[in-house]
């Protein structure tokens, strides 16, 4: 089976959100820089893709029974 190609992957241009904690070990002038991920974004993302896999395959699976049951007609 095939791997499906990813169309496309991007970084956020959001900015990273700053927080004061001089005693963290990464802290920067005293500022410790962390990601700004939206948990809820992503699960809603990945929630959308997986039900765009699932109908996708669920196409291909009816257009290959679609093409046997044709097939099988062909051999009577």
């Amino acid at each position: 089976m095939k791997i499906p190609n990813t169309a496309s992957v991007s970084e956020s241009q959001r900015p990273p959100i700053q927080v004061y904690d001089p005693t963290h070990r990464d802290a920067v002038d005293g500022y410790v820089l962390y990601p700004d991920i939206n948990s809820t974004e992503e699960l809603v993302n990945m929630m959308t893709a997986s039900t765009a896999y699932e109908a996708n395959m669920n196409i291909f699976n009816s257009s290959k029974t679609l093409i046997m049951r044709t097939l099988e007609l062909g051999e009577g």
